[in-house]
C-alpha cells in the first residue's frame, strides 16, 4: 500500500483505543477509533488496517483543523474502504479560514482499499462526510461508515 514519502508526516492512529486529543497536531471532531485489525475480517474495517492495528472511522462526518489555530497544512494522501455498505460515497472538502479551496467525491466498496490522493496544500480544516452505499450481503453490521489508515500530511 501507499507510504508516506520522507518529507510526510504519517498519521497511522495507533495510539490505541482513544484519539489522543491534538493526534497530528490536529482537532479531531467525529472520529472514532478502533484495533481494525482484530475487527470481524468481514469488514472495511479489517480491510483497510495497513500501518498497524488502529483505524479511524466515522459514520457522518470527520473534522480536521490544523493547531495552533491559523496555521495550514497539506494532506497528500490516505487509505480508505466502506466498513459496510459498497458504493459508499465519500465527500471531502479542503478549507482555508472557512471557505472551501479544494473538493472530492470518492465511491468506497467495502472489500478494496481505496488510495486517496489529493495532494491540497494551504488548508486550515479538512471536512469529510458519508453517504449513500448499500449493504454488502457479506457483512453482519449495517452504516455508512468509512474507515482510514495511514494520513500522509505535510506542516
Amino acid at each position: 500500500m501507499k507510504a508516506c514519502s520522507p518529507t510526510e508526516t504519517v498519521l497511522d492512529f495507533n495510539a490505541g483505543g482513544v484519539l489522543p486529543v491534538g493526534y497530528g497536531n490536529f482537532t479531531w471532531t467525529g472520529a472514532n477509533i478502533l484495533n481494525g485489525a482484530t475487527h470481524t475480517p468481514m469488514s472495511g474495517y479489517h480491510v483497510v488496517a495497513c500501518g498497524g492495528p488502529y483505524v479511524i472511522y466515522t459514520s457522518g462526518t470527520i473534522t480536521m483543523k490544523r493547531i495552533p489555530t491559523g496555521t495550514t497544512f497539506g494532506l497528500n494522501s490516505f487509505l480508505a474502504t466502506a466498513a459496510w455498505y459498497d458504493n459508499l460515497n465519500l465527500t471531502i472538502s479542503g478549507q482555508l479560514s472557512g471557505t472551501v479551496i479544494y473538493a472530492a467525491n470518492f465511491i468506497l466498496q467495502v472489500f478494496s482499499i481505496t488510495i486517496v490522493n489529493l495532494n491540497w496544500y494551504g488548508i486550515d480544516t479538512m471536512s469529510l462526510t458519508t453517504s449513500g452505499g448499500t449493504k454488502n450481503i457479506n457483512v453482519s453490521s449495517t452504516g455508512k461508515h468509512v474507515a482510514i489508515d495511514n494520513m500522509c500530511v505535510t506542516y
